[in-house]
């Protein structure tokens, strides 16, 4: 079990990036909950395999939870309100996370638990890249090999 914030939780069972500490609020919970070191490319599998996980913690926060579509167009129509403003766009949403937390009488910091082993698979994520992609556009390089100096 780890404390996460609510808006590290909200970025995953809403699928927006709510989290005050940006995608790295969504790195660390899905890290945690898959036991994983996830890519990039690996996070929205990350985010299918861990919903149905955080909905059995949290189901009032999941973007079909009743209510949450009319919040989150509320969020939308507040993003949008100050759009040409990037500095507010980061008070709107943490006004928002803190009024919905207020709202559901949650805490700030949410009791998490992993997954069980067979709930994530683990995917090596040079091969996922390419079976996302193909091999001609996944690029590696092997920081171990010794560079010759003279290149």
């Amino acid at each position: 079990m780890k404390m996460f914030h609510i808006g590290d939780v909200l970025s995953v069972t809403t699928g927006r990036l709510v989290s005050a500490r940006h995608i790295d609020g969504v790195y660390d919970i899905l890290n945690f909950l898959t036991g994983d070191n996830l890519f990039t490319h690996q996070l929205p599998r990350a985010m299918d395999e861990c919903k149905p996980w955080l909905r059995s913690m949290f189901p009032a926060l999941m973007e079909d939870s009743e209510g949450m579509p009319q919040r989150l167009a509320d969020m939308d129509r507040r993003i949008k309100a100050v759009q040409q403003d990037r500095e507010h766009i980061g008070v709107v949403i943490s006004d928002w996370v803190e009024e919905l937390r207020l709202s559901l009488t949650l805490p700030e910091m949410l009791a998490v638990y992993e997954l069980g082993v067979d709930m994530h698979t683990h995917i090596d994520p040079i091969e996922e890249a390419r079976a996302m992609v193909g091999d001609d556009r996944v690029v590696t390089v092997n920081l171990d090999e010794p560079r010759d100096s003279h290149i």
